[in-house]
């Protein structure tokens, strides 16, 4: 056979198309059977040939094939290298694609700097939705075969220099992160930066890196230096002044296309200048007018960066008298960003990566089940990563929560901290609850466990989470089978703990999107509370156990009502869980809500917790729907909503 097909490739005439469909079914054929390397060979140079075809309709096809062959004949397939680079310059937009995908599988260190010229090149181009997969295919590139660090610096900085303003954030925040890393950089790479920031400010991923350079390494503006680190460099850069440094920031904040992001991250490195030009008495009021003129702003976060950097500039009338009293703070708080370590961004997002792999979104009439990586006693996950209520699911992080302060067993009213933060009580609803040293010192009403009890709950006297928030204190009934375990009215402090009992701590269920009601008790058995409102669209969940013999289950009907003036239509509710949930879903009643509560609907949701008494429930919701405006037309809307506040007997 492989007799037949060699000579087939070699004696079949080319010169007509006829011809030409032989050789590419020849050519098939011996792609997909085990054939001798050099039939192989035969074969990818018979592609080469077709390369040079005026019919375009030949060269796509050859560099499909090419695409294909190129993982497993790598090296015969770059003896064709420059063909298919040329390829690029090609009027027809399908080739040039076919030709930049197949030059990604190509690129090795021995060719990386040509082939990354190429594309970059290409990317000057290139339209506008091709920039944002080009620059990520480049940025992956430099990453995986950068031959060195001052490379893969001016590389980058190149990158957004021409697609700046078209490509995928991760771009500029990873152009930050190897700028960081090589100290012996930051001269040339901050004169360069503030160079093509004056000169062109239309990119504003170039605009934010070099503003970013800025306000860390401004000081090494003021001293000149080689454009390059190689010896024999001939071109300096000029120093320059302080003042036209500020001046320079001062033209990006009133820029045309500066957005809210581009304003807050000049605003930063403004008040990070005062320690690095401290010795020019001249720029600080400089500094402190451009910083206060944000003072009013609409946008509440250049707002809040104003207010805040002016009184670390003590130019706030609060400041004034207690500049002195600050100490350290201003230094502190305005120092250069510590540099991050690469191996462990990258096994972060790897966590990431595989969190998100695992992860299913339940929604409508899907039943789906929801998952997410179970976390461990501490409150994250197995493999390292912090899982704060479900953050990972439609994107978001987490602080790490540190461990909380044992609280007595004696203490029968424990207070709230009044600065503990949202975040520190949400971290641990999926941990268990444990007595001693690493109980927390939030305590909250709770119900007991159907079997083994093994904690008393108390009540905080003081304002718990909820009346801090704005919502009202919780009140219910036990639920629980327990006849040892009582749990306190609130406002009347704790209960008579039962002989043998133990406290309990476990921290409360805080509200996420606005300050809701807690889940009040309608019925034994039953419960309901509001999980979601916002813009007139209202979520009141009502809680339910389907079996009386089975705790684990819990029934959740989900009841849509609309109090604007206009009515929403495409109703679609999403809810996802941790990994130790089991949901299950169905169809909704309905998908349109009339104005002016007009209407309702209801979904009805299963979750199953195999871990009932030791994890309390926590769901995520994503909520879609289209508001018809009232000068005609649709609206498509999305909310994400994060409930917690599932009364501990469910």
């Amino acid at each position: 056979m492989n007799d037949m097909l060699a000579q087939v490739a070699t004696n079949t005439e080319t010169a007509k198309n006829p011809g030409n469909a032989v050789l590419y079914e020849c050519v098939q054929t011996i792609i997909s059977v085990e054939s001798e390397a050099g039939l192989r060979q035969l074969a990818i140079n018979i592609l080469g040939r077709f390369l040079l075809n005026r019919d375009n309709n030949i060269r796509y096809v050859a560099l499909n094939v090419l695409g294909r062959v190129a993982l497993d004949d790598l090296a015969a397939v770059q003896r064709h290298r420059n063909t298919i680079v040329e390829c690029l310059k090609d009027p027809d937009v399908s080739l040039r694609q076919r030709a930049l995908d197949l030059i990604y599988v190509m690129v090795q260190q021995d060719n990386v700097q040509e082939l990354t010229t190429e594309m970059l090149n290409y990317l000057v181009v290139a339209s506008a939705e091709q920039r944002a997969s080009i620059g990520s295919h480049i940025l992956d590139t430099v990453e995986r075969f950068s031959p060195s660090a001052e490379w893969r610096v001016n590389t980058l900085i190149t990158l957004l220099s021409i697609a700046g303003g078209d490509v995928d954030d991760a771009v500029v925040s990873s152009t930050v992160m190897y700028i960081a890393q090589e100290e012996m950089l930051y001269s040339q790479t901050v004169h360069k930066l503030f160079s093509m920031m004056k000169n062109d400010s239309q990119q504003l991923g170039l605009v934010h890196c070099a503003v970013w350079c800025i306000g860390e390494y401004g000081e090494r503006l003021l001293q000149s230096c080689p454009a390059s680190l190689a010896q024999n460099e001939d071109k300096v850069y000029p120093a320059v002044t302080a003042s036209d440094v500020v001046e320079g920031l001062h033209e990006i904040l009133v820029m045309h296309n500066a957005n809210e992001t581009t304003k807050s991250l000049t605003l930063t490195a403004l008040a990070k200048l005062t320690l690095r030009f401290s010795h020019d008495p001249t720029v600080t009021p400089r500094i402190s007018e451009l910083v206060q003129q944000y003072k009013a702003s609409m946008a509440v976060e250049l707002q809040q960066r104003s207010v805040e950097y002016g009184f670390l500039l003590g130019t706030e009338p609060a400041a004034a008298t207690s500049i002195a009293d600050l100490g350290g703070l201003r230094n502190e708080t305005l120092t250069r960003m510590p540099v991050i370590d690469p191996a462990a961004f990258a096994a972060r997002r790897a966590v990431i990566d595989e969190d998100e792999d695992g992860e299913v979104m339940a929604a409508g009439n899907s039943g789906a089940i929801g998952t997410l990586q179970a976390p461990t006693s501490n409150g994250t996950a197995a493999g390292g990563s912090n899982l704060l209520d479900l953050d990972d699911i439609f994107g978001g992080s987490a602080a790490p929560v540190a461990p909380a302060a044992a609280a007595p067993a004696a203490q029968a009213v424990p207070q709230h901290p009044k600065t503990q933060s949202t975040e520190d009580i949400l971290a641990d609803i999926f941990s268990t609850p444990s007595a001693g040293a690493g109980a927390s010192a939030v305590l909250a009403p709770t119900f007991a466990a159907p079997a083994q009890p093994t904690a008393q709950p108390l009540q905080p006297t003081g304002g718990d989470l909820l009346t801090q928030l704005g919502g009202v204190e919780p009140t219910a009934a036990p639920m629980g089978s327990n006849p040892s375990a009582t749990v306190a009215a609130p406002g009347s402090g704790a209960a008579a703990p039962a002989p043998g009992a133990q406290p309990q701590a476990w921290p409360a269920a805080a509200p996420v999107v606005a300050p809701q009601a807690a889940a009040a008790q309608t019925s034994p058995g039953t419960a309901e509370f509001v999980a979601f409102e916002k813009a007139g669209l209202l979520l009141k969940f009502t809680l339910s156990k389907p079996d009386a013999a089975d705790n684990t289950k819990t029934m959740v009907t989900v009841t849509f009502s609309n109090s604007s003036a206009v009515g929403m239509e495409g109703l679609v509710l999403q809810v996802a869980t941790p990994k130790f949930l089991t949901l299950q879903m169905q169809p909704p009643s309905g998908t349109s809500l009339s104005p002016n509560n007009g209407n309702t609907t209801t979904q009805v949701f299963t979750l199953t917790n195999p871990q009932h008494g030791v994890k309390n429930l926590a769901v995520k919701l994503r909520i879609q729907y289209k508001s018809k405006l009232a000068v005609g037309g649709e609206q498509q809307i999305t909310e994400t909503a994060q409930v917690t506040q599932f009364p501990f007997a469910f």
